[in-house]
């Protein structure tokens, strides 16, 4: 991938480390028991913008836009967040001549449902556990922290705010929130889609990931595979061709809400 865009291409290669955090026990496979953080800009940032990616997303959804955003707002760290399931992604296509052939040909690695009861415990309550490790790591030596997130991860951050984490509520963890695409009601209506999230549908889907179908086959359908990680292992990579130089209309929202949000530290 490029290094970076604008003044931060100017000034080097970024450094942009992806490193993992112990989070709680899940019940899943060794080495689960984590999640990763993709940080972009410097360590000496006073803010840092923890960014949790949609429903079939990553941490590297965020990669270019937090580029553009630390290289326009000095003082801003961006975290992109990885939730413990992408422990189970086969990644190592990307390390071959070609990508494309070992994902798109179904030469990767797949998660046996039958063997993956255990993610029938990775719901919204452990999700928001593991991130507010993060959240907590992030504001160590009094930085201040600013919780974000694009479509589902933009109603995670919702839903983190209001969380009782035992007595604690979670919006005294963070400055302020940040939401693309999601979070507040109606975000979706544009889809086209109904939203099936009434309370019936809910318990229904509940039921059936009790009794066993613990992986989202949503994508399944666009032709790309008929296997969960068919689609999603797409959001792993970077855009191709990205321009250097031009500005990210997200990052553009994210500049704003983060002048708006308080006074820079």
């Amino acid at each position: 991938m490029a290094a970076g865009a604008g003044s931060a291409a100017a000034a080097g290669p970024v450094r942009e480390p992806y490193v993992p955090l112990t989070v709680g026990d899940g019940g899943g496979p060794v080495g689960t028991d984590r999640v990763h953080v993709l940080k972009v800009g410097p360590d000496t940032a006073r803010t840092v913008l923890v960014m949790v990616p949609g429903m079939f997303g990553a941490a590297n959804d965020f990669r270019w836009v937090a580029r553009d955003l630390v290289a326009a707002v000095p003082g801003v760290q961006v975290w992109a967040f990885d939730r413990r399931e992408e422990n189970l992604a086969d990644r190592s296509g990307f390390r071959t001549a070609d990508p494309a052939a070992y994902y798109l040909d179904g030469h990767y690695r797949s998660q046996d449902p039958a063997a993956s009861a255990f993610a029938a415990g990775w719901g919204l309550t452990r999700t928001l556990e593991d991130l507010r490790a993060v959240v907590r790591a992030a504001a160590r030596g009094g930085r201040r922290v600013v919780l974000g997130g694009h479509s589902w991860g933009a109603t995670t951050a919702m839903a983190y705010a209001a969380w009782d984490f035992d007595g604690f509520p979670g919006y005294r963890d963070v400055a302020a929130l940040v939401l693309v695409d999601g979070g507040v009601r109606g975000a979706f209506d544009g889809t086209g889609e109904p939203v099936a999230n009434s309370p019936e549908q809910v318990k229904e889907r509940l039921a059936a990931i009790e009794d066993g179908a613990v992986f989202d086959m949503t994508l399944s359908a666009v032709g790309l595979g008929d296997r969960a990680e068919s689609t999603q292992i797409w959001y792993q990579r970077g855009p191709p061709g990205h321009p250097r130089g031009r500005r990210h209309r997200l990052a553009e929202r994210h500049q704003r809400a983060l002048g708006t949000s308080g006074r820079q530290r």
